[in-house]
């Protein structure tokens, strides 16, 4: 009888203990995940901060280029002021990003009027030209154009160019840094350069 309800109390010990043992599996398993999933989402966002970063560098530099290109472009007319004419070839054959060309616009102290091309005539700048000093971003018909101005000679001239190939870099950019889809590209792409203006006239906005 004693050898009897002794082992009745070891099966029930042995029992317990494979219940406590196996709920601790199950909560150091349950720790496990919890761990796995809080560093997953630790990677994810240092991730998703390193890849804003590089697409606002990336953006910022190239901005800068433009700017670049766009004083030289006032520097080269006001020291060859009186060549200044359609087809003005700009510093050294005109600096380009890409293949945008650089727009300009002259106005004259006796209200005459001059400009790089037929499509900077169609422009319809969205803000007063001599209020357009410092390199700043302008909307035109929905394209982007960088531009910036300053006096050449007695004349006060403005310079732009399309924004569109930043605008490509930092779509291929993000692009690339989404997960699976690195190398992929889109069927058709993204244009190389804004659309020539219509002939009627753009009128824009100016980018806060």
């Amino acid at each position: 009888m004693v050898s009897s309800n002794r082992k009745e109390q070891t099966a029930k010990l042995g029992d317990g203990e494979r219940t406590l043992s196996t709920a601790r599996v199950d909560l150091a398993r349950s720790g496990a995940q919890r761990v796995a999933l809080a560093a997953t989402g630790i990677v994810a966002a240092l991730y998703l901060l390193i890849a804003v970063a590089v697409v606002l560098i990336v953006t910022h530099n190239l901005t800068s280029n433009i700017d670049g290109t766009l004083s030289q472009w006032l520097s080269s007319m006001a020291a060859d002021r009186q060549t200044v004419t359609r087809g003005f070839p700009g510093p050294h054959g005109g600096p380009r990003l890409g293949d945008a060309p650089v727009l300009w616009w002259m106005w004259h102290p006796d209200g005459n009027f001059s400009d790089s091309s037929t499509e900077a005539q169609s422009v319809k700048l969205p803000v007063p030209p001599t209020s357009i000093t410092g390199a700043q971003t302008i909307t035109v018909s929905g394209t982007q154009l960088r531009v910036e101005g300053g006096h050449v000679g007695d004349d006060w001239a403005v310079v732009g160019q399309s924004m569109t190939s930043v605008d490509q870099a930092r779509v291929n950019l993000i692009q690339a840094e989404l997960p699976g889809r690195a190398g992929h590209r889109p069927a058709g792409g993204v244009a190389d350069r804004a659309s020539p203006p219509a002939a009627d006239g753009l009128h824009g906005e100016c980018l806060a």
